[in-house]
């Protein structure tokens, strides 16, 4: 199939992605996000779609760079990448590739620590939360001892089989049957996101099943569409399309049947060419900049949206990963702390309005609880955004920087 008729099919996925996201950080750059992006899908639903476009849509995102640190947070960043990535050579989609293993691997090296084996704290039984079938598992010592293990050994096959021909359709299909299960938390977004760079290395056997497949997807990306639209324009009627039961069922449609793709057409994947990474400077750049994010807390930078999510890694008072709590913090931001007293009175200032978004903390204890979860102190980097935020004034420079609470004692770091 040609490069640029097999462009199409990821970029059915890439235009999706875009629609899951629900804000860019301005009122303005969130209508014309949505249009733009809502306008290129139903064309790609009769027709294709100049790559011209893409690049465009690229742009509108990018733009968010100047309003909110969202482009940078989790896989949004890796989405706007693709969408100037994707519709190049086959050498930038293994670039794209190596990306998304450096994802998965570090999720599942930032998992390497004491808390998440300790059974009391750790976060690998979240799952039986979501399911109340399975919370009696919790009771289970000899599950919950092997839950860690499983879940480390799941994104470590999903990180490694990126790297071999023979493995990433299966490699993929446990990526996509995790962010089913996981579907329960509310993560679709990440699970569709990803979706792009998964699709740039699927080949389809012709251009009539790639059309086929495209508006199967542009069909079930509508609650995406909607919800978007819903966010940007703040169309209150269109509650009850954009519910989670349905925005669930319609993410579990599009990750299953992109899963019968891959098991379809598993012999036809692309082989992954480790020279690509390094022959040109995009790629060094690229693979450097998604590393470098995801290795932020050994730093002394950011604590979340550093593909820490549910890993129980602190880096900060008293670290406790397992290879890594002896290597120096280049940064000290993640040490200068406040107390729950000193976060308070900080916070005092917000008014009550802007305060639904950004709840009264609790007192507990000598600890309060926040939307972060309960905590005895925090960096005062987090503060400081937090109290800018709450009263509508420019974080600047600081929100591209978040950090988790510390928790004493410590407790699941989801």
């Amino acid at each position: 199939m040609s490069e640029k008729k097999r462009s199409n099919f990821i970029m059915c996925f890439l235009v999706g992605a875009h629609l899951v996201q629900t804000g860019l950080g301005n009122s303005s750059l969130d209508q014309i996000h949505t249009v733009f992006a809502s306008v290129m899908l139903f064309c790609m639903f009769f027709f294709n779609v100049p790559i011209a476009a893409f690049t465009v849509l690229g742009l509108i995102a990018l733009s968010s760079f100047f309003f909110t640190s969202l482009l940078l947070f989790g896989t949004f960043m890796l989405v706007v990448i693709a969408t100037f990535s994707l519709p190049l050579a086959p050498g930038n989609r293994s670039i794209l590739r190596f990306g998304l293993f450096a994802t998965y691997f570090l999720a599942a090296f930032h998992k390497l620590n004491t808390d998440f084996f300790n059974p009391h704290v750790t976060c690998s039984t979240l799952v039986f939360e979501l399911f109340p079938a399975f919370e009696s598992l919790h009771s289970n010592t000899t599950i919950v001892a092997v839950m860690p293990w499983l879940a480390i050994m799941t994104e470590g096959f999903m990180a490694m089989g990126l790297l071999s021909k023979r493995l990433v359709p299966y490699a993929l299909l446990t990526a996509i049957s995790f962010h089913i299960l996981m579907l329960g938390g509310s993560i679709f977004s990440m699970a569709l996101n990803l979706l792009p760079l998964a699709a740039a290395f699927i080949n389809l056997p012709d251009a009539k099943t790639e059309l086929r497949i495209q508006r199967i997807f542009s069909l079930l990306l509508l609650p995406f569409i909607l919800r978007k639209w819903r966010w940007a324009f703040e169309f209150q009627s269109l509650d009850w399309v954009v519910s989670d039961q349905i925005l669930q069922a319609s993410a579990a449609l599009i990750l299953s049947g992109f899963a019968f793709i891959i098991f379809q057409n598993r012999r036809r994947c692309e082989p992954l060419v480790f020279a690509d990474l390094f022959k040109n400077l995009k790629g060094k750049v690229t693979f450097f900049f998604i590393f470098l994010w995801g290795a932020q807390p050994y730093l002394g930078l950011s604590t979340m949206q550093s593909f820490t999510m549910a890993s129980n890694l602190r880096t900060e008072t008293n670290p406790n990963h397992l290879l890594m709590r002896h290597v120096p913090q280049i940064f000290s931001l993640q040490n200068d702390l406040v107390s729950f007293d000193e976060y308070s009175q900080i916070m005092s200032g917000c008014d009550e309005k802007t305060l639904i978004k950004e709840p009264s903390p609790k007192r507990v204890g000598q600890s309060g609880i926040i939307p972060y979860g309960r905590f005895s102190k925090i960096p005062r980097l987090q503060v400081e955004s937090l109290h800018l935020r709450c009263r509508n004034q420019n974080q600047g420079w600081r929100m591209y920087f978040q950090f988790r609470a510390v928790d004493e004692p410590s407790q699941c770091r989801n």
